[in-house]
Parts: structure tokens; sequence; C-alpha cells
């Protein structure tokens, strides 16, 4: 933190519907750039690993878990790096389906934060997919580690960075 301020990138990788390996790459990618460039914070979109136009590619098992899979390695990547990621993919947690963004720091993920407003409207259909988040912080296992799942919890570095607290809202939570 410099004079109160911490660098952010927003970052768009080109993404291919439904290849969580190729988009992976992407986002690592994008971290390298943005880490760089000094950011401390960095944030992909919605769907980020899976790809947002899935469709019922969503309702297939073997597309949720090489998603989570591909979770767990962009967090390892993140090991060396003082980077907070956030990244969008699809997350499967108590035998629902959740649009989320897993919060990712040192080779760690710290948390997954659910969609609460699923758009179904005009174009949106994602209520046939996703179920809505809550604010209740539950419990998921990450492999093997518990880590907080909901939509109501503030990330804080007491240590090097006391006064920075950060949340995070996807689409049309803000």
């Amino acid at each position: 933190m410099k004079d109160g301020f911490i660098k952010v990138a927003a970052v768009t990788p080109d993404v291919r519907v439904a290849d969580p390996g190729y988009n992976t790459e992407r986002i690592k990618g994008g971290i390298d750039e943005a880490a760089a460039a000094g950011a401390k914070i960095i944030v992909f979109p919605e769907m980020a690993v899976s790809g947002y136009t899935c469709g019922d590619l969503f309702l297939q098992h073997k597309l949720i878990d090489e998603c989570k899979t591909k979770l767990k390695e962009l967090a390892d990547y993140t090991a060396g790096l003082d980077v907070l990621v956030f990244v969008g993919s699809p997350y499967h947690f108590r035998d629902k389906l959740y649009s989320v963004a897993a919060v990712l720091h040192r080779g760690l993920c710290i948390g997954i934060i659910p969609k609460t407003f699923i758009p179904n409207y005009s174009e949106f259909y994602e209520a046939r997919y996703f179920t809505p988040g809550n604010a209740s912080v539950l419990n998921t296992d990450f492999f093997g580690t518990g880590i907080p799942f909901g939509s109501h919890i503030v990330f804080e570095n007491g240590e090097s960075m006391p006064d920075l607290k950060i949340a995070c809202e996807l689409c049309e939570d803000a």
C-alpha cells in the first residue's frame, strides 16, 4: 500500500467455452502480467474458468469437477506471489450448483463467494443452472481443507495492511 492506495487489476482473458484447461492457462498469463505490473488484487470475470455461455454443459459433472480441479491449480499457482486473486467459476456445494468467485492467495483458496442474485429474464436464464447464494457463511471442503463459503465474507490482512478490507460481489449482487 502506498499513500493509502493499492493497485488493482481487472483482467479479461480470452476464454473458450467449456475448456477449463485452456482458460486456466490464460488466467495464469493474466496473473503474471498483472503481478508484474505491480497489482496486488487481480479480478477475473464471472465464469472465467468455464466460460459464461456453457448452457446445459453446466449440468455435466465432468465440467464442474474439472473447474474445481483448475481452481486448485490456480490457487497453487499463486503460492509465490503477493497477490489476492478473484476468479469466477461454477462450483458444486451441498448438491447444488453456484456461480462463484474463488478467492486465491499465496497458494490457497481462502474463500468461495456465491452469486446471490441470479438473473432470469431476457437473454439470461441462469436460474436453470445456478442456486442463489445466501449471507450465511458455511464451510466447504476444498481438497481436504475447510474454507468459508458465503456472500458475506470480508477478507483482511491485519499484519501488513490493517486498513485494507475486501469483500466481493458478482454481477447484479452489486
